[in-house]
């Protein structure tokens, strides 16, 4: 029936199992991003790798309802964010990326992609891969639209947020051949490199492809097992969220882990696990307390005038038992009466 073919057309309902890390910004980060977008600064910070980023790139990053070619992401944007999340990966030492400039300049002389590379596999003081890396990242911009390339061993993946076509195009072919011809491709000793798509996040207008770009390269930079991430449930205005983590980001100049638990979260629960309950806590008798009470007056007599006065005496008392008291009680009639 009709009615029947609208609900099997209707688009199925997120499972509640399925938590997607990338969570709306807070109150305080979209006062804080409005306020830098709409007072850009000439350059967000001095220091390296976010020293990249003037008020045009932070113009291009700004969450809007409807996306303009002015918001496309540049090279600067990606290269910066991509060096940002491999920084604060805890997989960083297996897990590498390459700049956007690298394809760009594939694509006019291979022979010039040599200075992307480490020189030597045990230089660490840099960011650069080597080229036997295991898992290796590659942005690829053509024709004004960003996808991302994944080398993993000797065999390839794209994802690709505006193609819906789960078999790779002759285009991709054509940019798989020119990385072959660089030192990022690991050849096989007898099998031929595979290329396969991996459905990911999908956009919505034709500009986010550079963001969907970062959130796919965030999984596979801080997720243990990305090859296991749900990419079928979407989070609904997932580019709007994106974009305001890309600015927090880039104010703060680090990137959290939005895969491992909230440490007080953790500590809390830990802590109320192990103290046990129906316990009733006794005073400490030790304690002072200073608090201001009524105290007895003490009668003083001057033996020039022979004037008795009664002053009171403010000391912190001793929190004491029934027992002492009554005794101090007893030893004060005395005194009183002697």
């Amino acid at each position: 029936s009709t009615r029947q073919q609208h609900l099997n057309d209707h688009p199925p309902m997120p499972s509640r199992r399925i938590i997607h890390p990338f969570h709306p910004p807070t109150a305080k980060e979209l006062r804080d991003n409005l306020y830098l977008c709409s007072h850009p600064p000439t350059q967000i910070s001095e220091h390296p790798p976010c020293n990249t980023i003037t008020s045009l790139e932070i113009n291009r990053i700004r969450p809007t309802a409807i996306y303009t070619p002015t918001e496309f992401l540049n090279d600067t944007i990606i290269t910066t964010m991509l060096t940002l999340m491999h920084q604060a990966s805890p997989f960083k030492h297996i897990r590498h990326f390459l700049p956007s400039y690298f394809f760009t300049q594939a694509k006019t002389d291979t022979s010039r992609t040599n200075i992307y590379f480490r020189r030597t596999p045990t230089d660490t003081t840099t960011h650069k891969p080597p080229h036997d890396a295991n898992l290796l990242l590659i942005p690829i911009c053509d024709a004004l639209h960003w996808y991302l390339l994944i080398r993993k061993g000797t065999n390839y993946t794209y994802m690709d947020s505006f193609d819906h076509n789960t078999t790779p195009c002759q285009t991709k072919h054509t940019h798989l051949s020119i990385i072959k011809n660089t030192l990022a491709h690991i050849p096989h000793p007898t099998l031929p490199a595979t290329l396969s798509c991996t459905p990911g996040f999908k956009q919505h207008d034709p500009v986010n492809c550079g963001t969907y770009l970062l959130i796919h390269a965030y999984v596979y930079l801080f997720h243990p097992q990305p090859h296991t991430y749900h990419w079928t449930h979407q989070t609904p205005h997932l580019e709007f969220i994106f974009r305001h983590f890309t600015l927090t980001c880039l104010r703060q100049e680090s990137v959290p882990n939005l895969f491992t638990l909230n440490p007080t979260t953790q500590t809390r629960q830990n802590t109320n696990t192990n103290t046990p309950k129906n316990i009733t806590r006794q005073p400490n008798k030790n304690k002072l307390i200073h608090t201001t009470q009524k105290q007895p007056k003490q009668k003083t007599t001057n033996p020039n005038t022979n004037v008795t006065t009664t002053t009171a005496v403010h000391k912190p008392i001793r929190n004491e038992s029934k027992k002492s008291k009554s005794r101090r009680k007893t030893q004060r009639r005395k005194q009183i009466h002697k």
